[in-house]
C-alpha cells in the first residue's frame, strides 16, 4: 500500500470521528475566506481578514468584524492555525469573542487527483458570556481549469457545551478566480447556508472579488458581497492580507 493510500485512510477516519462526536444535522461560522487544501510546506503565513456590512436596517449596518491567525505548513499535508476574532455591531462597541485552534489536511498532493482534496477540523472557543463553543469541519475542494481556480468548501458546524443549541449547520462556499496576471485577478465568491430553520442560517450573498499578488508573500483579496436573501446584509465589504514567510 502506497504511504499517500495511507494518509487518506487516516485522514478519513479522523474525519469521520470527528463528524461522529459532533454530530451531523447554528449558522456556520464564515468569515469571507474559502480555504484551499493548498499550501506551502515551511511557510509561516499571517493573515488579516476583515469585513464591513452597510444596510438601510439599523441592526445589519455597521457590523464590523476582525479575524487574525498565524499558520504553519509543518508538512506537505498539515497545516495547523490559530486564529483570533473580533468583532460589533450597530449596538456594541469591538469585543474579542472566539479564539480558534484550526488544522488543514490535504489529502494529495496538488494535481494529483481530478480534483484537489482536503479536510479541515476546528475548534472554536467562545469568549462571550453564556454563548457556548464550537466544533467545525470542512471539505476542501480545488480544481485549476484552463485560467480558472474553483475552489469550494463544504462547512459543518455545531454548538458544544453548555448552552449549545440543537442540531448542526451546513455551509456551501465557493469562488472562482480568472487568473488574468498575479497583481490582479478577477473573481466572485458565494456564501449560503444548506439548512438552517432560523433567519441567520438564510444568510445568502455573492458578488465580485479581486485576487492579488504583490510578490514577497504579500497577497490580497478585496470584494463586494450582496445579500441575496432578506437575511443577509444589503452589502458586505471584505478585505483580506495575507503575508507568507518561508522558514
Amino acid at each position: 500500500m502506497r504511504y499517500a493510500d495511507i494518509k487518506i485512510i487516516f485522514l478519513s477516519f479522523l474525519a469521520t470521528v470527528f463528524f461522529i462526536t459532533i454530530g451531523i444535522p447554528n449558522v456556520a461560522h464564515a468569515d469571507f475566506q474559502i480555504d484551499s487544501p493548498r499550501f506551502d510546506q515551511g511557510a509561516l503565513v499571517f493573515d488579516s481578514n476583515n469585513a464591513t456590512t452597510f444596510d438601510h436596517r439599523r441592526d445589519f449596518d455597521h457590523a464590523d468584524g476582525n479575524l487574525l491567525d498565524i499558520s504553519y505548513g509543518v508538512t506537505d499535508w498539515w497545516q495547523p492555525t490559530l486564529q483570533g476574532e473580533w468583532d460589533k455591531s450597530s449596538n456594541s462597541p469591538y469585543k474579542y469573542n472566539v479564539t480558534s485552534a484550526q488544522n488543514i489536511f490535504a489529502l494529495s498532493k496538488a494535481g494529483e487527483y481530478w480534483i484537489d482534496p482536503g479536510i479541515e477540523l476546528n475548534y472554536n472557543f467562545s469568549r462571550t458570556a453564556h454563548t457556548p463553543n464550537a466544533a467545525e469541519a470542512k471539505l476542501l475542494l480545488e480544481k485549476t481549469t484552463r485560467q480558472f481556480l474553483n475552489t469550494a468548501n463544504i462547512i459543518i458546524d455545531k454548538d458544544v457545551g453548555a448552552g449549545r443549541a440543537s442540531g448542526a449547520d451546513i455551509e456551501l462556499v465557493w469562488k472562482t478566480e480568472y487568473l488574468y496576471t498575479p497583481m490582479i485577478n478577477p473573481g466572485f465568491e458565494y456564501y449560503g447556508n444548506i439548512n438552517g430553520t432560523e433567519n441567520i442560517a438564510h444568510r445568502r450573498r455573492i458578488g465580485p472579488v479581486f485576487y492579488g499578488d504583490f510578490g514577497h508573500g504579500i497577497s490580497y483579496e478585496l470584494g463586494w458581497l450582496v445579500g441575496i436573501s432578506s437575511a443577509a446584509p444589503d452589502n458586505t465589504i471584505k478585505l483580506n492580507l495575507s503575508f507568507e514567510f518561508p522558514l
